[in-house]
């Protein structure tokens, strides 16, 4: 096995010198695959359609380990209700071998107390069932079998691993995101959580074991054996299962949750010659805060009636959110460090937050790793500002627009044709960096941290236990706030590239003209439409203000009496972008319109009243009105001849007969020759 510590030397202290490009993704020094998921290995419709032949209601994993070697022998049961049509093959995921390195071997199949014939090629085990399986019935299977799960190159140190730091020897697995298969026979569909598990660890007598849940007993063996059973009754996805087995002392702790009674067990599995096991005893107290302040802005602690805990590992660096028990790094359990990785990082601090995003709800695929990793992020960004300072939480911002902005192009989403790609699945840039940077403009576009948060608990509450979509995350966005969210997404999560802002300003009398041209890093994003911050400064002191751009070029003129000195873009970092701005003249003859255009609202939702922005190209006959949802005409903004030029009409719930209102949508319709467009609105009372 390579040394992770000489490996995390060279990518800290050497690669940056030469590459500034490329970023060190933390979490994949440890094990979160660099691979490339082989053609070869990806299924047939036929088998597709087998494996989603049938539910898991409960998975049983029950082997023998050391704590100084990869081999374990065993078995594992699958417990699942037949769907969708009758089963007549049964099959799981079992890796044999990959590029002629023998995994596991199965010794027999029990399939509803009965054995039976099976294969095991191409990593996947088959048994026929014959008569077949009706629907609703339920298939109790039982894999016998043993190997070697050796976290190599092969798998990209994904599976299992064994060595030794101060004098601790540790066995321990990892799976993320398709190497689950590599120790344990399993489903591997992110879609189909099993309801409960059951973890047994037969070992020596002198080690402890840690995994998921609730540890139910401690059983001593013959032959200075002992078996370790833990149960856990929450919903889990097949790569969050885990064991570690070795050297520990146990650390038991509870966490009090404020407003109410209930405290949160803290089990921790610690190395008790470690230099650093001070250091991982303040971070196991610092985790009682993050508890309390992601309860507090996400909702209840998802696994709160089992544990949350730390395994540690004999790699000093990298983490693994596995469910209820991250395994960590032992260098990194720490929360007293000033600086790592060129930014403040508490690796505690993101893994917990996975409890609810990647846990608690799960991406539905990988191409919506943004589930997990853009919130588990934007969780070390909460826990900087919140439990630090506002300058910590703005060092780490800073810093993840540094790197975003280091290159052009790329999504979050995950493009098809890279799915079974693992370095793009964790590219630090995009998954790690952009991926938070985005949620925290949605927090700026909904304008209300209250609004913000309570999408958050929604979207917990509402995908408890499951899988979702980004473009679920959007629904409850869009309902809780009762925003439309298309654009952003759009842009922010399949586009690619970030806005690139060349802004003149100027003040005549009491007027401040905002001339602003925005092009894109990218072709394939060619607008941002999105809010803007300009900070004025002026005599007596300054003021904030937010304009919304939704042409590539625009003219904004806003009525300001104090003499603005100086005008700066985004003074809050909110927003991923590249500007320039100059205190300049602008020639308005020189500024033309080459388009007929009726612009979105502003603000929207709103309420009692919101900016309705045109433009015209020529002198036109123009009308301007307001709708219900029945098509019955609420007001009349404008009904006029005008020359070209930009206009901005207020439409007020006091406007024409809009005094008595209702909240809902509404719609507003501009003619101007023979140019007509309709956009809606939203009335929140």
């Amino acid at each position: 096995m390579k040394n992770l510590s000489i490996l995390f030397f060279i990518l800290v202290f050497i690669i940056p010198l030469f590459a500034q490009s490329k970023f060190i993704n933390p979490e994949k020094i440890s094990r979160k695959s660099l691979s490339r998921y082989p053609d070869e290995h990806r299924y047939s419709l036929r088998t597709m359609d087998q494996l989603n032949r049938y539910d898991v209601k409960f998975y049983s994993i029950n082997l023998e380990v050391s704590k100084s070697s990869t081999e374990i022998q065993g078995n594992g049961t699958v417990y699942a209700e037949v769907q969708n049509s009758p089963l007549d093959t049964f099959v799981v995921e079992l890796i044999d071998s990959l590029t002629e390195v023998t995994y596991m071997i199965v010794d027999s199949v029990i399939v509803n107390g009965q054995v039976h014939s099976f294969t095991h090629n191409n990593h996947l085990i088959k048994v026929p069932i014959n008569p077949p399986l009706p629907v609703g019935s339920f298939i109790n299977a039982v894999i016998y079998y043993y190997g070697d799960g050796q976290a190599s190159a092969t798998s990209f140190y994904c599976g299992i691993s064994t060595g030794t730091a101060f004098n601790s020897s540790v066995t321990c697995t990892y799976s993320e995101p398709y190497w689950a298969r590599i120790w344990w026979p399993c489903k591997q569909f992110l879609s189909d959580k099993s309801d409960s598990i059951q973890i047994s660890i037969t070992t020596d007598s002198d080690c402890k074991v840690g995994s998921n849940g609730i540890l139910e007993s401690i059983v001593p063996l013959p032959g200075e054996k002992v078996r370790y059973e833990w149960k856990s009754n929450y919903p889990i996805d097949y790569y969050l299962v885990s064991f570690a087995v070795g050297d520990y002392i146990e650390n038991i702790t509870y966490a009090p949750i404020e407003e109410t009674n209930d405290s949160i067990l803290i089990q921790s599995l610690l190395f008790e010659n470690s230099p650093y096991l001070a250091m991982n005893l303040v971070a196991i107290e610092k985790t009682k805060d993050y508890l309390q302040l992601y309860t507090t802005l996400y909702g209840d602690y998802p696994f709160k009636n089992e544990k949350y805990g730390y395994c540690l590992d004999v790699n000093p660096w990298g983490a693994m959110e596995h469910q209820t028990m991250t395994t960590i790094g032992y260098q990194a359990l720490d929360t007293t460090a000033a600086l790592l990785f060129g930014y403040y990082l508490w690796y505690s601090a993101h893994e917990l937050g996975h409890s609810w995003f990647g846990d608690n709800v799960t991406c539905a695929t990988w191409q919506d790793i943004w589930i997990n990793e853009g919130f588990a992020n934007y969780s070390e960004y909460l826990a900087s500002q919140n439990l630090e300072s506002q300058n910590r939480a703005d060092y780490w911002m800073n810093d993840a627009h540094t790197k975003i902005l280091s290159e052009p192009g790329g999504s979050v989403y995950i493009p098809d044709e890279l799915i079974y790609n693992e370095e793009r699945i964790f590219d630090y840039r995009l998954t790690y960096k952009k991926g938070p940077a985005i949620i925290h403009m949605i927090r700026f576009e909904v304008g209300d941290d209250s609004l913000f948060f309570l999408t958050l608990r929604n979207f917990q509450n509402e995908f408890a236990g499951s899988v979702a979509r980004g473009l679920d995350f959007k629904d409850v966005l869009e309902t809780t706030t009762g925003q439309d969210f298309t654009d952003f997404f759009n842009q922010w999560y399949f586009g690619e590239g970030y806005p690139i802002y060349n802004i003149n300003w100027t003040q005549i009398n009491d007027t401040l003209k905002i001339h602003s041209i925005q092009t894109a890093s990218t072709s394939i994003t060619p607008l941002f439409k999105m809010s803007l911050e300009l900070k004025l400064n002026f005599a007596g002191g300054d003021t904030t203000i937010k304009l919304y751009q939704n042409a590539n070029e625009q003219l904004f003129e806003i009525y300001f009496s104090p003499l603005v000195t100086e005008v700066s873009v985004d003074p809050n970092n909110w927003v991923i972008d590249h500007s320039t701005i100059t205190h300049t003249g602008i020639d308005d003859d020189e500024f033309i319109i080459k388009s007929f255009s009726l612009f979105q609202n502003y603000p929207n939702p709103f309420n009692p009243s919101t900016m309705i922005s045109y433009q015209l190209p020529v002198s036109s006959d123009v009308t301007l009105k307001v709708f219900d949802v029945l098509g019955n005409e609420i007001a009349t903004l404008v009904n006029e001849e005008r020359p070209a030029g930009r206009y901005e009409v207020e439409f007020s719930i006091y406007s024409g007969e809009g005094w008595n209102l209702s909240s809902g949508v509404y719609f507003y319709q501009l003619r101007a020759g023979d140019f007509i467009e309709t956009k809606k609105m939203l009335l929140l009372k």
